[in-house]
């Protein structure tokens, strides 16, 4: 996230309706998106 540190808690995953959102604060690159999407499939067993 442009460089700074930061964590994704893989294991407290939450849905959130778009209207509770405020404004963007940041994006993960496409490497740190991969990463996450890999964290994700290993806990919800589809790897």
């Amino acid at each position: 996230m442009r460089g700074r540190a930061s964590r994704v808690m893989i294991d407290q995953l939450r849905t959130v309706d778009v209207t509770r959102l405020g404004k963007r604060i940041s994006a993960l690159d496409a490497t740190e998106l991969l990463d996450v999407e890999v964290a994700l499939k290993r806990v919800l067993g589809l790897s």
